[in-house]
C-alpha cells in the first residue's frame, strides 16, 4: 500500500487484524513505487493493494504481473479515483 493513500483502505486493513506494510509512492503519479513494493515482498506477504489517488491509474500491469509471480492477490482500490 502506498504511503500516500486514502485513509479509510488503511482502516479496512486495521480492521481485519492484517498487518499494513506501507511502500514509497511515485512523487509524479503519487502511485506506488514498483521499486520500492518489490524490495518489500516477503514470503509473508498476502496481497498488493493499489489505491488510485488523484484519478491517477496504478500501473495495474506491472502489479498484476508481481503478484502472479509472488502468488500474491491484487487489490485494486478506486475509493478517491473520481473525487
Amino acid at each position: 500500500m502506498s504511503s500516500f493513500i486514502f485513509y479509510t483502505s488503511a482502516n479496512a486493513i486495521i480492521l481485519a487484524r492484517a498487518k499494513i506494510v506501507f511502500v514509497n509512492f511515485c512523487p509524479d503519479t503519487y502511485n506506488i513505487s514498483i521499486i520500492d513494493l518489490m524490495q518489500k515482498i516477503t514470503n509473508q506477504t498476502e496481497a498488493i493493494l493499489a489505491v488510485q489517488i488523484f484519478d491517477v491509474p496504478e500501473d495495474c500491469l506491472a502489479l498484476e504481473k508481481i503478484a502472479k509471480v509472488h502468488n500474491i492477490k491484487l487489490i485494486l482500490d478506486s475509493v478517491d479515483g473520481m473525487g
